[in-house]
């Protein structure tokens, strides 16, 4: 016989998702361009993107870090006690793979979840060696995503870097501590009334000398499930360069 499920099993927990205006904008001047050395339409539209993606990064990110998962490396049982020489290895990357799979948590394809990490952190990641390690497979399978500087995946989590990951000078003796982000579907939720898109200010000087181009979006983000969110916590051997 099998169990009956409660109608209390199914209870469904609501989740508060606010969503916002968000954009910015460059306007470049027809004597800039006249007199500068580079391209200023191109500079202006690579400013605009750029803030886009910072701003998108860090909004997501003030979702991402609310997450109670958390693996520190080495073990370490609270922020405050991690050190300067904690460094992320492939067996957090194995907790973080495992904890996923026990609470069911959907992968992203090819069994695969995904790993948002600091180029900090990857290096030190990369640079573990012996057995269960990432270096010595690849090592032994002829070398080739070494020498081509990729990374891909290991432990069944597949990584991204991203300099603006979140680091705070929060762990023992002001160690600076990195967060990484492990996850799966149904991790985040996301309502855009408006995707982000570029926008083509309107010409309103009568001799056409300001040209203003820029973002906007009206979009938010929530955390939607906890269970499909690890955090790690870790400094970095390079912290310091």
């Amino acid at each position: 016989s099998f169990p009956t499920r409660r109608s209390s099993d199914l209870a469904t927990i609501p989740v508060t998702l606010t969503v916002n205006e968000y954009g910015g904008a460059v306007t470049r001047t027809k004597r800039l361009s006249l007199h500068s050395f580079f391209d200023v339409d191109e500079a202006a539209v690579r400013s605009t993107a750029a803030l886009s993606a910072d701003v998108m990064d860090e909004l997501v990110q003030d979702v991402l870090v609310t997450g109670t998962q958390i693996i520190r490396a080495n073990g370490r049982t609270a922020t405050n006690l991690v050190t300067a020489t904690d460094y992320m290895k492939a067996t957090d990357v194995r907790k973080a793979f495992t904890k996923l799979k026990r609470n069911k948590v959907p992968t992203w394809g090819n069994d695969l979840y995904a790993g948002g990490v600091h180029p900090d952190v990857l290096h030190d990641l990369r640079e573990e060696s012996g057995s269960g390690s990432w270096r010595q497979p690849m090592e032994y399978a002829g070398g080739g995503m070494i020498w081509n500087g990729e990374f891909g995946a290991l432990e069944g989590v597949r990584f991204v870097t991203n300099t603006r990951n979140r680091t705070a000078t929060d762990g023992a003796s002001s160690a600076k501590v990195y967060r990484s982000f492990i996850q799966g579907r149904q991790a985040i939720a996301e309502s855009a009334i408006e995707e982000p898109h570029i926008v083509i200010g309107p010409v309103v000087d009568k001799l056409g000398r300001f040209r203003t181009v820029g973002w906007t979006a009206v979009i938010g983000w929530c955390l939607y499930r906890n269970e499909s969110l690890i955090v790690h916590q870790a400094s970095s051997s390079v912290a310091a360069l």
